[in-house]
């Protein structure tokens, strides 16, 4: 019984993977707008920019088009309305693309190495839309008559050119884990180092914050401590401050950290409290209920040689510096890329 429940978890996470694998190809579109301009074998204008978000899990790739909405080709807008989706059924993307005129282009996509096709139905004929990959920020894009690897016929040659943003948006959700259960971490302070804009994680730890892009790379501060005052008087205690370096800011200027698991300090039993020296005893901060202490946190020390921050499958951070004067942690930006 205990094999045929393994295979079966086995089977359906191998499913899971799969159908979340299925949509990669549009990974490079993804969170970031793209536009392109050229102009028509007829010699109308083309203008359309592009943005490309997952949803639904990563289930779905929705496509956000601005283009001409008027026949006369004067006024620009939200123009079309898209839709990827893997078919299990038949183990095919397919799109929708839906229009402001009320129309609907149906079809499928797939890849040629970095190449993204779109083939549908107009007419009597089959038309294909490609993205021939150039580089992450630039694609080729055509449209025409493509048949077993070569073009009998163009309709539009022109470029997309993924946009750069004029500001950073860096997002993220804080959490402790207790008892094998993640607690979001409240009321943090996130910053960019050399910005004089502070942000708080609200009570789903999640945090949201925005500057300006004047550079190709900054540093990420999560300081944990609510506020700047120290514990009591005679306390040197203060909760970590986490310096993320060198993070490198992409054109979209969107850098998303997903979920963060926090390091934490030591615990030590009272009967360990009593023997530090007054001045390590400073660094302590009692656990406490009601009345109660039932341990101490100790923030000379670590509780773990390596930290979690988000890192996946399993894996975890062993490449870091802690400070335990300045009660900082602080780690490369390319550190936690190969966690990921």
């Amino acid at each position: 019984m205990k094999t045929k429940l393994f295979l079966l978890t086995l089977f359906i996470s191998t499913i899971t993977f799969g159908q979340n694998s299925e949509l990669s190809i549009f990974d490079n579109l993804v969170s970031k707008t793209w536009k392109a301009e050229g102009k028509w074998g007829d010699g109308s204008k083309f203008v359309q920019e592009i943005t490309f978000k997952y949803s639904l899990d990563k289930k779905l790739v929705i496509a956000e088009s601005i283009g001409f909405v008027d026949k006369a080709q004067t006024k620009l807008g939200p123009r079309n309305h898209g839709i990827r989706q893997f078919d299990a059924e038949t183990k095919t993307i397919k799109f929708w693309e839906f229009d402001v005129f009320g129309g609907l282009t149906k079809g499928t996509v797939f890849a040629e190495g970095k190449n993204i096709v779109y083939q549908y139905k107009y007419g009597n004929s089959v038309v294909t839309d490609m993205w021939e990959y150039v580089d992450d920020a630039t694609y080729n894009f055509k449209v025409g008559n493509y048949e077993n690897g070569e073009w009998k016929q163009v309709y539009l040659s022109t470029q997309f050119v993924e946009q750069e943003a004029d500001e950073i948006e860096i997002t993220g959700q804080l959490f402790l884990y207790e008892f094998r259960h993640e607690i979001p971490y409240i009321m943090a302070r996130i910053s960019i180092a050399g910005i004089d804009n502070i942000t708080k994680s609200d009570f789903d730890g999640q945090f949201k914050i925005l500057a300006p892009k004047e550079k190709t790379t900054l540093d990420i501060i999560i300081d944990l401590n609510i506020t700047d005052d120290k514990l009591a008087k005679k306390s040197t205690y203060r909760e970590p401050k986490i310096i993320i370096t060198d993070v490198e800011i992409p054109r979209n200027g969107k850098i998303a950290l997903g979920k963060i698991g926090l390091p934490e300090y030591k615990r030590i039993s009272t009967e360990e409290f009593v023997q530090l020296t007054r001045k390590e005893k400073r660094d302590c901060k009692a656990n406490t209920h009601y009345l109660e202490t039932f341990g101490y946190e100790y923030a000379k020390e670590l509780a773990s040689k390596t930290i979690l921050l988000n890192c996946k499958n399993g894996k975890r951070i062993s490449e870091f510096d802690f400070n335990p004067k300045e009660k900082t942690i602080t780690v490369s930006w390319n550190i936690i890329k190969g966690c990921q």
